[in-house]
């Protein structure tokens, strides 16, 4: 029988997002069935975020350095160079992936960002096991051409799949880092990010895109929209 719930929520998150995470995990409670969240911090962070959820076994949480050692921590920021502000923005992308991948045959994950509120029931797995991805407009080019880079794919679907959510089974998670390359994978997209712009790699546009040299994924006939606060208030 196939599992209708998700075994493992992955969201990245800051102090900064902390109060917007907290209302957050409350509505995927509510809206989005699943076993256990595991919530990926900064270091500094994480005195904060474990003082405020350590009596919940609903949520499980990591510190950056868990999955970035200092070698790499410099590595990555000597590479970005004048772009290293972008590093926290870069590094929660690769960590999603990395825990995504750690998880031993996990078919139900979802990557979901934190600063993200549902705000009613998200019907993510299908009775078949498969999944519905929701989707977006946005185009961003340098995503695609360091895509390219690392993996020699190219964009397929005519949609986006930066919907702030991405379901997920890690034996696709391993298989991608295997793909670019297993043991310094990391490191080779951080090497072949494009350098026409400070965001550069979506981990959203490179997993969907490359699940999709696999099989055909199920878009739901719904768009997902940043400014959904527009159907919400009238100015």
């Amino acid at each position: 029988m196939n599992k209708l719930y998700f075994e493992a929520i992955i969201c990245a998150c800051t102090t900064k997002h902390s109060d917007i995470f907290s209302i957050a995990f409350e509505k995927l409670r509510e809206y989005v069935p699943f076993k256990t969240l595991h919530l990926v911090v900064p270091d500094e962070d994480w005195q904060h975020f474990y003082n405020q959820y350590k009596n919940n076994r609903m949520l499980i949480l990591y510190k950056d350095s868990q999955f970035i050692s200092s070698k790499l921590n410099e590595y990555i920021k000597n590479k970005l160079g004048k772009r290293k502000g972008m590093y926290g923005w870069y590094i929660q992308q690769l960590i999603k992936i990395k825990l995504s991948s750690n998880f031993e045959d996990m078919d139900n994950i979802l990557i979901w960002d934190s600063d993200t509120i549902p705000l009613r029931p998200l019907n993510f797995i299908r009775n078949d096991g498969e999944f519905n991805y929701y989707y977006g407009s946005e185009f961003h080019k340098p995503y695609f051409n360091t895509l390219k880079k690392i993996l020699g794919v190219d964009k397929a679907p005519p949609h986006s799949f930066i919907a702030q959510c991405f379901p997920l089974k890690s034996m696709l998670a391993k298989d991608f880092i295997k793909n670019v390359d297993e043991s310094y994978w990391m490191e080779k997209i951080i090497d072949n990010l494009d350098q026409s712009s400070d965001c550069a790699f979506s981990e959203y546009e490179s997993l969907g895109n490359f699940i999709l040299t696999k099989k055909d994924v199920n878009f739901i006939n719904f768009p997902w929209e940043r400014n959904g606060v527009v159907h919400l208030y009238k100015f």
